[in-house]
């Protein structure tokens, strides 16, 4: 959970990125202990639906301490992804498909963030502690790397893969039998 007290990004001085796009994966928290259920809510606009961070609370069971990485993980499931909890070195981000939500270890405690993208040299990460998107050189988030992050991927769209695999194979079945 980060201070609340403060609009200062965890990591320092940033360079805030984003147009009207990425708007909408933007969250602010509303409370120091919504950081996780706010990355759950970014998650959910950036595949397309709508969830409120109320509903969040309940469904995680966030209290004032924040959620646990356990309970982030069940809600998301409950909405309807493939969630898993990874161990995750800081000098491998990229390997991870993107996005995924990163528990990291600033002075001011735990805090959850989205990371979005990850390039050579910086991670576009989504900070709900100010309801920003930016990017950071790597060597700065090494600094609060937890190794503790949630892969999500939509039931749905692996649904859909295996859906379009069966009919695939439907098809070559009549084509060849």
């Amino acid at each position: 959970m980060i201070s609340f007290n403060t609009a200062i990004p965890v990591f320092g001085k940033i360079s805030e990125y984003g147009n009207s796009s990425s708007s909408g994966i933007r969250v602010k928290q509303f409370d120091k202990s919504d950081c996780g259920i706010a990355c759950l809510q970014s998650l959910h606009r950036f595949h397309g639906k709508e969830v409120s961070i109320m509903e969040l609370r309940t469904i995680a069971g966030t209290d004032q301490s924040g959620t646990s990485v356990f309970n982030l993980i069940k809600t998301a499931r409950v909405l309807g992804y493939n969630a898993k909890g990874l161990r995750l070195n800081a000098n491998h981000l990229d390997v991870l498909k993107v996005p995924y939500i990163a528990r990291i270890i600033p002075s001011q405690g735990p805090h959850f963030v989205v990371v979005y993208k990850v390039s050579r040299w910086m991670v576009k990460v989504m900070d709900p502690a100010i309801g920003k998107l930016y990017w950071i050189p790597k060597y700065r988030i090494r600094r609060f790397w937890s190794e503790v992050v949630i892969s999500l991927d939509p039931v749905e769209e692996q649904e859909s893969a295996k859906e379009e695999i069966r009919k695939n194979v439907s098809l070559m079945a009549l084509l060849y039998f």
